[in-house]
C-alpha cells in the first residue's frame, strides 16, 4: 500500500511542480524582452493573462480516472479478505468474501468514484497562500496569474527590479506556499498532496469500516477492537488498542469525526470482537507500558520531544526539504544567477544534515523517499562547494577552516547576511599596515563574530591584546542586528584562528 500511495502522491507532486514551472517559464520570457515600453506591455499581458493551457493540464491530471486509486482500494480489500477469513473460521461460520455479497461491489465502486470526484473538485479550488502584510491570504490560481504574476513581469519589463531579484522572489513565494486546496467554507487550505492523500485514505477507511461493520452484524456482535500503532497523536493514544461497543466507538473514539477514529490523517481501524471468546491483541498492562514509553522525551538542541512530537518534526523537515528542492529546480529552470542557486543548495545541504542528526538522536528511521518525491534526482553539485557550509569545520590542529578567502579582493564590503556557517577571510590595509580578519556566520547565515588581528590604525579605540587584536560580537533579533559589542580575543579563539596572527603583515 505504501508503494502505491507514494506513486499516487508523486503524480500529485508532479502536477504542483508543473504549475510552478509554468510561472517560471513566463517570467523567464519576460526577462528576455528588450523592446519598447508599449510592446513590452502587450507581451506582458500575453504572458500573464493566458491561463487556459495550465487549466487544461490540471483537469487532465486530476479529472481522469486514476488506476492507482483503484489499485490502492483493491489492495486494502485483499488484506481485509485474509483477516476476515480467519475471523469466520474462529466462529465456525461460512465465509463469503465481502465483494461477492449482494450490492457490495457497487458500494466499493461508488466510494472509489467518490474519491476521484473529490480530486476532480480540487480543480476549482487550487491556489497559493501568499503573505500580504502580517496576513496569509489564499489566492486562487486565476488571481495569482492575473495579479501577482503580472506584477512580477511588469517589474522586469519596466526595469523596476532586475530579473534575478524577481525570479528569486516569486520562486520563494510559490515554494513556501506550495499549490494548495482551499475549503472555501472554512477558509482553511492544505498542500495539494496532503489533501489528495487525505481524500484517498478517508475513502479506504470507509471501505474497511463498512466491511468490518457488516462482518460484525453477520456474526452477531456489537463489539469492536481498535488497533494500535506507535507514535499516535496524544488524543488517539487514550483509546487505541482497546475493545468498544459500536456506540462507544462514536462516543469515546469519535468515529468518522475529523479529529477522531478514521478521521483526517488517522491510520487506525477497528475489527469485530467477541467478549469472552476473542483474545485481545493488546492487554491493558501492555498498553500502559507503551503509553509510558510514549511519554518519555529525548532532548535535541535544548528541546524535549516525545515520540509523537519527534515524528511530527520529522514530517515538517521533510516538507521543508521538498519545498527547497522545488526552489532549486525552479531557479535552475529560470536560469537564475549561479550564486543564487548555490545559496539555496547550501540551505538544502544543511537541511539534509540536520534531518540526519535529528533522526539519529530520536532513533527514527529516515524516510528519504518522502524528500525525493519529485523524482528529480540529485539537486546538489558534486565536490566541496556546498558541503563546506554544512557546519563550522576544523583542521587537525584545532584551527577553524576558511570557507571563503576574499583576501585578494579589493574594497570588500562584509555582508551582515551571507551563507550558513561561512568563515570569510579578508585583508584590510590601514596606514600602510595590512590586517588579516575573519567573519563568522551562524547556521542562519547571520554574521555573529568578527576576529580582527589588529587595531585598524586606531590603537586608542581598540586598546586590546598585544597588537590591538579584538573581537566584535553581533546579537540578532527578528532578522536584524540588535546589539554589537567589542571584547578581547579569548584563548580558545587564539587557537581557532591562530593563522591570523602568523599571517599579519
Amino acid at each position: 500500500m505504501s508503494d502505491l500511495r507514494d506513486a499516487f502522491e508523486w503524480r500529485i507532486k508532479e502536477l504542483e511542480l508543473r504549475i510552478m514551472e509554468d510561472v517560471v517559464r513566463r517570467i523567464k520570457k519576460a526577462g528576455k524582452i528588450t523592446s519598447s515600453a508599449d510592446h513590452q506591455l502587450n507581451v506582458y499581458r500575453t504572458l500573464g493573462n493566458s491561463t487556459y493551457k495550465i487549466e487544461q493540464e490540471i483537469k487532465k491530471r486530476l479529472a481522469t480516472e486514476d488506476p492507482e486509486i483503484w489499485r490502492m482500494y483493491d489492495e486494502a480489500l485483499e488484506k481485509q479478505y485474509i483477516r476476515d477469513r480467519d475471523l469466520y473460521e474462529q466462529m465456525n461460520e461460512e465465509y463469503v468474501p465481502w465483494d461477492e455479497r449482494p450490492g457490495n461491489r457497487q458500494i466499493f465502486e461508488s466510494l472509489v468514484k467518490q474519491t476521484q470526484g473529490e480530486l476532480k473538485n480540487f480543480t476549482r479550488s487550487l491556489g497559493f497562500a501568499i503573505k500580504e502584510g502580517n496576513k496569509t491570504v489564499f489566492k486562487p490560481l486565476s488571481v495569482y496569474y492575473q495579479k501577482h504574476l503580472d506584477n512580477a513581469i511588469l517589474d522586469i519589463t519596466t526595469g523596476g527590479f532586475d530579473y534575478n531579484t524577481v525570479l528569486r522572489r516569486v520562486v520563494k513565494e510559490m515554494t513556501s506556499s506550495g499549490i494548495r486546496v482551499v475549503d472555501y467554507a472554512s477558509g482553511h487550505s492544505n498542500r495539494i498532496e496532503v489533501a489528495a492523500r487525505r481524500a484517498v485514505m478517508t475513502g479506504i477507511s470507509q471501505v474497511t469500516g463498512n466491511i468490518n461493520e457488516q462482518n460484525a452484524q453477520i456474526l452477531g456482535t456489537n463489539w469492536f477492537e481498535v488497533d494500535w500503532h506507535a507514535g499516535a497523536r496524544p488524543s488517539h493514544r487514550e483509546w487505541q488498542g482497546k475493545p468498544y461497543t459500536y456506540e462507544q466507538l462514536i462516543s469515546i473514539c469519535g468515529l468518522h469525526t475529523v479529529a477522531g477514529l478514521c478521521g483526517a490523517n488517522c491510520y487506525h481501524t477497528y475489527y469485530p470482537f467477541f467478549p469472552g471468546i476473542s483474545k485481545r491483541n493488546y492487554t491493558d498492562e501492555w498498553l500502559a507500558e507503551q503509553n509510558r514509553k510514549e511519554e518519555q522525551t529525548t532532548s535535541y538542541k535544548g528541546r524535549d520531544y516525545t515520540p509523537y512530537q519527534a515524528t511530527q518534526r520529522q514530517r515538517h523537515m521533510e516538507t521543508a526539504m521538498r519545498a527547497q528542492r522545488d526552489k532549486i529546480h525552479l531557479l535552475k529552470q529560470g536560469e537564475a544567477a549561479a550564486d543564487t542557486i548555490i545559496d539555496e543548495q547550501i540551505k538544502y545541504q544543511n537541511q539534509l544534515y540536520e534531518y540526519t542528526k535529528f533522526s539519529n538522536v530520536m532513533g527514527l528511521k529516515q524516510q528519504r523517499e518522502r524528500i525525493y518525491m519529485d523524482r528529480k534526482g540529485r539537486v546538489l553539485p558534486y565536490g566541496n562547494s556546498v558541503v563546506k557550509y554544512q557546519k563550522i569545520r576544523y583542521n587537525k590542529d584545532g584551527s577553524i577552516k576558511t570557507t571563503d578567502d576574499w583576501s585578494r579582493k579589493d574594497h570588500v564590503k562584509i555582508p551582515a547576511k551571507y551563507r550558513q556557517n561561512a568563515v570569510v577571510e579578508t585583508i584590510e590595509e590601514k596606514s600602510g599596515v595590512k590586517y588579516r580578519n575573519r567573519t563568522i556566520y551562524d547556521q542562519n547565515g547571520h554574521m555573529v563574530k568578527q576576529i580582527h588581528s589588529g587595531h585598524h590604525g586606531n590603537p586608542k579605540i581598540h586598546n586590546y591584546g598585544k597588537n590591538g587584536e579584538h573581537v566584535h560580537i553581533y546579537e540578532w533579533e527578528g532578522g536584524r542586528i540588535k546589539k554589537r559589542y567589542t571584547r578581547e580575543v579569548r584563548e580558545k579563539e587564539r587557537r581557532e584562528h591562530k593563522y591570523l596572527w602568523k599571517k599579519q603583515s
